[in-house]
């Protein structure tokens, strides 16, 4: 089979259970409305993700999937031939009794190549699905991120205080920045690796500090319970299964849950008499919002307006007690996880061949051929091996079409099983291969120890057919230490590796420094700079332009630009210890009185970060 035909099958079959699960989850949701924690609702829908993103699902007697299998083989499902994914690997043109292939006649040739083209037509469809939509979704944030980086402006110091007072009462340390944008009419938080609060314009206005609170409290709790990762993992997931409504709709359900958690969370930071205040904010901003932006990597305190009444209900409710999920919950989650993450057991979704009399009449009279062989070996249908095996029909130490025996398909996976089965049926290890190695000693280089003592003991290199627990365990201690030690060695190499690009980048340090030097006393040295340029450095933090336009000597850093800002103000918005440094040793003035008559030095002395007031003491 060719590659993208197993990718597409198993994309499609995972679509399809993930369906049947989405299903499961919303009748539980109607059932447990009331009886089980608002974490409960939320994280249940994970089950949904961890299916989707498993390439492996091992078999279970407890899989929900046992449901919609049949032990009695039929002549109509005999002729169903479709493809799915089961087990360890892929299975190629598999009915619910056992796999059939029927392209040993010239009659189903043409049959074969219509299957072919239909499944390489379905494949490009589903391309060309996912490169639109990941466009458009990439598209969206793209522009979006572009438009708030361009305009975003640094609130006022009422507003930076209630955002550093929520850290501090949910202990978060990571640096988050919080901008005003006049692309947002409601607030958000936006980015994975530099997350960002974006509030309306003039919203410190038309709220109270209170109500700010809250909303800086509903963003963190998005930041804190990772929530934006989350969103582009769904975003992602969402490309992937374009074609599916019902994994959408699921996603969709997840949002609104996850809004609901978060309001949990921010009610836990919160006294309990202000949960009617908490919930008329989301009310008010519901009201204001002109629409609802939801873009990949983005979380949003207003969500869905469908949902207020469902999270107003939940804020009437909530008990802080009843937030934690309980140790039923986790039970009733993993027992969930057991039924929906694994696939039905081969014995129930094959039936048992070898006690099947009907099918060892059928498979009897049926012509089986090497190719035949060698791709049940590949895909690991040991059904249909043991049949080939057992209609004696085909020769097991023949070369398939390509060149390759069915004892050489083991090594592209490590099967120890399939090995075991093809060396006791009477499978030669000492075959050569096409690079003129045996399969043996290929196997000999593996680094799987049981396979190599499989191989061993059908050589007559081992007295018994099986490894004793003591001998299995020394043995796999020794390939573990040989492990360690290459790691040992890769590590080695890496620092090695690590020390040599150090250097190298001291060394462009050199040059760069160098290089900046001769500007600024060359070409630098005619260019004309204003204080506005040095203010606009400074905010952005560009340490060498600043270096630059003070080493021109054309700009009086202790004066006013055309907003009347000092160049020295400008470091207290984001407590810039580095800049500031840069500016006193430079002999910037301190004492310098800003517009609401203090000296920036007294504005220092008020700022929470340590350093920065001993920075400015020791200028002093």
């Amino acid at each position: 089979m060719v590659n993208y035909e197993i990718f597409l099958n198993w994309i499609l079959n995972t679509s399809i259970k993930v369906s049947f699960i989405v299903g499961v989850i919303l009748l539980f949701k109607i059932l447990f409305k009331g009886k089980l924690s608002i974490k409960w609702h939320y994280y249940i829908w994970f089950l949904i993700i961890i299916r989707l993103i498993m390439p492996y699902a091992p078999e279970s007697q407890m899989s929900v999937f046992n449901l919609f299998t049949n032990n009695k083989p039929t002549p109509a499902r005999e002729e169903q031939i479709s493809t799915t994914h089961q087990g360890n690997n892929y299975i190629l043109y598999k009915n619910k009794d056992k796999t059939i292939y029927q392209n040993n006649n010239v009659s189903n040739t043409n049959e074969d190549k219509f299957k072919y083209n239909k499944t390489f037509y379905l494949f490009i469809l589903w391309v060309i699905g996912v490169i639109l939509f990941g466009i458009k979704m990439l598209k969206s944030s793209i522009k979006l991120w572009k438009n708030i980086k361009n305009q975003r402006y640094i609130p006022g110091n009422n507003i930076i205080k209630i955002f550093e007072s929520c850290k501090r009462k949910m202990n978060i340390k990571r640096h988050i920045g919080i901008y005003h944008t006049k692309k947002a009419d409601s607030p958000v938080i936006f980015g994975i690796v530099t997350p960002s609060i974006l509030l309306p314009i003039d919203i410190d206005k038309e709220l109270s500090n209170k109500e700010l609170e809250y909303i800086i409290l509903h963003e963190l709790s998005h930041f804190k319970r990772r929530d934006i990762f989350v969103s582009c993992l769904i975003s992602v997931l969402q490309i992937i299964h374009w074609f599916n409504p019902i994994i959408w709709y699921g996603f969709y359900k997840m949002r609104q849950d996850c809004e609901i958690v978060c309001d949990g969370l921010a009610l836990s930071y919160i006294d309990k008499k202000e949960y009617k205040s908490y919930g008329l904010t989301i009310i008010r901003l519901i009201e204001n919002s002109k629409h609802y932006v939801k873009t990949m990597g983005m979380a949003s305190m207003i969500g869905y307006k469908s949902q207020l009444k469902r999270r107003i209900n939940m804020i009437k409710i909530f008990n802080k007690s009843k937030y934690r999920l309980s140790i039923a919950s986790i039970i009733s989650i993993l027992f969930l996880g057991i039924v929906f993450l694994t696939n039905p057991s081969s014995a129930n979704e094959y039936g048992n061949l070898d006690n099947n009399p009907k099918v060892d009449k059928e498979e009897s009279n049926k012509e089986y051929t090497i190719d035949q062989l060698n791709k049940a070996v590949i895909i690991n249908d040991i059904d249909l091996v043991k049949t080939i095996i057992k209609s004696g029909k085909v020769d097991i130490n023949k070369k398939n079409s390509k060149g390759r025996y069915p004892i050489e398909e083991v090594l592209v996976m490590n099967n120890c099983e399939m090995s075991r089965i093809l060396l006791k049926a009477g499978a030669n290890p000492h075959v050569k291969t096409s690079d003129e190695k045996t399969v043996y000693e290929k196997v000999m280089e593996q680094n799987s120890f049981y396979l190599k003592e499989i191989f061993k003991v059908y050589n007559g290199e081992r007295e018994n057919k099986t490894v004793s627990k003591e001998e299995y365990l020394e043995n796999m201690k020794k390939d573990i230490d040989e492990e360690l030690e290459e790691i040992a060695e890769a590590k080695r190499e890496i620092a090695e590796q690590k020390r040599e690009l150090a250097q190298a980048k001291m060394e462009l340090a050199e040059e760069k420094k160098e290089i900046n030097k001769s500007l600024v006393d060359g070409e630098e040295s005619n260019e004309e700079y204003t204080i506005d340029q040095l203010n606009k450095a400074v905010f952005q933090n560009d340490i060498d332009l600043v270096k630059t336009i003070i080493e021109s000597g054309k700009v009086d850093i202790n004066k006013e630009d055309s907003k009347g800002r000092y160049p020295i103000e400008e470091v207290l918005v984001m407590n810039n210890c580095e800049m500031s440094r840069i500016l006193l040793k430079a002999g910037a003035n301190p004492h310098v009185k800003t517009s609401d008559g203090k000296t920036v030095y007294e504005k220092a002395m008020e700022a929470e970060s340590w350093y920065l007031r001993k920075i400015f003491k020791e200028y002093e």
